[in-house]
């Protein structure tokens, strides 16, 4: 992907986001997994720099396994908990850092298989609803897409803030056309 078929105003950054740290996929509620088995990995992330309603990142997690077996056990592992995420959940506050702090949230969590030519695909939509005293853009809309083709895992995270009236249907379509540009890329 290029930061231009992100959006506008995006760029490459080099901090890896949390849940890509030592092999993790990331999943609902500010969680991550391993899948598990050996594979060589190429991380992508990129932001717009902006705050609250106009605040743009996209990750992506390129994963190549020994085999397709090794892929395919990987991706069950992930749809296996994919499918136990609570459809409605609260996240307490936590302290990640000295200088982070994770403020309490509800989530809300779908999961859905849309067809993907060549590739068995899960994409899951979640809302992280803070108070609106925490930003102004207070609802946080996640896009995670999981792909599998052959020896090939493909995790991706696109995230757009929107306050609580405004409809997700333009991040959610956003999220979709470029995870269907990455998996052409990628053939």
């Amino acid at each position: 992907m290029t930061p231009a078929e992100i959006g506008s105003g995006v760029k490459a950054t080099s901090t890896v986001a949390d849940f890509y740290r030592n092999g993790q996929i990331p999943v609902c509620s500010l969680e991550s997994m391993s899948p598990g088995g050996t594979f060589d990995a190429l991380i992508k992330q990129y932001e717009n720099g902006k705050k609250g309603k106009r605040e743009v990142r996209y990750a992506q997690l390129v994963a190549t396994f020994p085999s397709v077996p090794d892929a395919t056990a990987a991706f069950g592992r992930i749809e296996k908990k994919l499918k136990s995420c609570r459809p409605k959940n609260f996240v307490p506050t936590k302290k990640i850092s000295q200088h982070e702090i994770r403020f309490s949230h509800n989530d809300v969590w779908q999961l859905t298989e849309p067809a993907s030519t060549g590739w068995r695909h899960l994409r899951g939509i979640e809302t992280q609803k803070y108070a609106r005293s925490i930003s102004k853009g207070n609802w946080l809309r996640i896009t995670y897409d999981y792909a599998i083709r052959g020896n090939v895992l493909l995790a991706t995270v696109y995230l757009g803030r929107t306050d609580p009236d405004e409809q997700a249907t333009s991040i959610e379509q956003h999220a979709a056309q470029l995870f269907d540009t990455q998996i052409r890329k990628i053939g």
